[in-house]
């Protein structure tokens, strides 16, 4: 095996993460998204072979993070590629930070921690949206199903937009002073809509009601997995 650090991605980072089932967050758009912001990373790859059998976008810091990986080959051995890893990336940081989407094998002769707070959601809910309008209905709570017709009856309309609109920002700052928690500056939410690629998709859906603009998320489209991101 041999590992190669990279300086940017290419054409073949995008389609190994998809092949291999990863997130948006080891993305080459999500590595450039990182880049805007100002910070830095490293993009690891391993190959057997000549094989491409692991990727791993972490981002540096006094201490290297992992969000959402990092990506194996679906047919490989976990354990050691992982240890392959490790060992070439040992004396990079003071430690390594990794929040994986599927559980980890971890090789032995390295010490580690299970941490019981996470930067990315602890759980998160997924939603089959290959079935039809009225199954995904039938499988609501019974409350959930009334409100949707109460706010359907009463006018309440849900539409659509590729550009940023900066009424999502004025709605997420009333939100986290009654709700008390922390946001980012408007920047950072402008800046997935600079996105734009046949991979990483990004869209804004706003609810209205008497013409006025009630509720917006933001909504990222990778590998065939919509993810509501911030709201």
């Amino acid at each position: 095996m041999k590992v190669e650090f990279l300086e940017k991605g290419d054409l073949a980072w995008d389609n190994f993460v998809i092949r291999n089932e990863g997130s948006f967050l080891q993305s080459l758009s999500w590595s450039k998204f990182n880049k805007e912001l100002g910070k830095k990373l490293l993009m690891v790859r391993i190959r057997k072979q000549e094989k491409i059998v692991f990727q791993a976008l972490v981002i540096k810091n006094v201490y290297l993070y992992i969000p959402y990986g990092p990506v194996f080959d679906k047919d490989i051995d976990k354990k050691e590629v992982m240890n392959f890893f490790l060992k070439n990336i040992k004396g990079k940081a003071v430690f390594l930070r990794i929040e994986p989407f599927s559980k980890i094998v971890w090789p032995e002769g390295f010490c580690y921690k299970e941490i019981k707070t996470r930067r990315q959601p602890q759980k998160t809910l997924l939603l089959d949206l290959r079935k039809s309008r009225e199954k995904l209905l039938s499988e609501f709570q019974k409350n959930c199903r009334y409100n949707i017709g109460l706010a359907k009856r009463r006018g309440v309309n849900v539409f659509v937009r590729d550009k940023y609109d900066s009424t999502f920002y004025s709605l997420l700052q009333k939100v986290a002073k009654r709700k008390k928690f922390r946001i980012f500056k408007d920047k950072y939410y402008r800046n997935f809509f600079k996105i734009d690629n046949k991979n990483f998709k990004t869209k804004l859906f706003l609810g209205s009601y008497q013409k006025e603009i009630i509720s917006a998320y933001i909504v990222v489209f990778f590998n065939k997995t919509a993810t509501c991101l911030h709201g």
